[in-house]
């Protein structure tokens, strides 16, 4: 098809393959990497953790059923057979153990550093992660 008359054709110029968009995309997909590769060790450690309290809660839900006199005796073994199983998922750091009880939720939760390296620039960062399982504590009458 011919273009209409009084309007020449445009020619447009082939794109080179290096330009600046794909070098800005090539750059913040590197970044993107690097990050993701230095904070994976904190993403690991959150799993492991939650993994264990996830593990832990339904025993702490049963706990809360008994009542407050149970609850006195049962939970201070719970929070130290957390922080072994802890210990056991590879987290080494001091963990302050944080349970929450109450008619309508049961939670536990996990407060420690994870140290992440940034090679290439060599710094260290601590990272505070808290991982938390929760679950509701209504009791369910069948």
């Amino acid at each position: 098809m011919l273009p209409p008359k009084g309007r020449e054709r445009t020619q447009y110029r082939k794109p080179n393959r290096l330009n600046t968009v794909s070098l800005t995309l090539a750059a913040l997909a590197g970044l993107v990497f690097y990050v993701g590769y230095s904070l994976w060790p904190a993403g690991v450690m959150r799993l492991r953790a939650r993994g264990v309290l996830d593990d832990a809660l339904p025993l702490l839900y049963r706990i809360n059923l008994r009542g407050e006199t149970a609850a006195k005796q049962e939970v201070p073994k719970l929070q130290k057979d957390i922080l072994v199983n802890l210990q056991k998922a590879g987290i080494r750091a001091k963990v302050k153990l944080v349970v929450q009880r109450s008619a309508k939720l049961v939670a536990i939760e996990a407060h420690f550093p994870v140290m992440c390296e940034f090679p290439f620039i060599n710094k260290r960062v601590a990272i505070e992660i808290a991982p938390r399982a929760q679950t509701d504590a209504t009791r369910v009458d069948w």
